[in-house]
């Protein structure tokens, strides 16, 4: 991972999202051994009544990002390039 993060707040179809990236990763791009694309989701207990996630469990929800992070940094297989979170 890269020291060059940005977080970007958004609309997707007319809702609120938030898009947290790792830019430095375009220097990199396209990383050949990687062509594929996976993703987890993790639905939310207690959402902001605009769906995104509350401070009540924000801290839980970066404890599931750091475990799979350091899971998945384990192998050559996979890099970490971000989370959306939409409602």
């Amino acid at each position: 991972m890269s020291e060059d993060w940005d977080f970007y707040p958004l609309l997707v179809d007319n809702e609120p999202a938030s898009i947290y990236l790792d830019l430095g990763l375009a220097q990199n791009a396209p990383i050949e051994s990687q062509p594929h694309l996976s993703h987890v989701r993790v639905y939310m207990r207690n959402p902001r009544p605009d769906g995104l996630s509350s401070n009540e469990e924000f801290d839980d929800l970066v404890s599931v990002e750091d475990s799979l992070c350091e899971v998945f940094s384990g192998s050559s297989r996979t890099t970490y390039a971000g989370r959306n979170t939409l409602t």
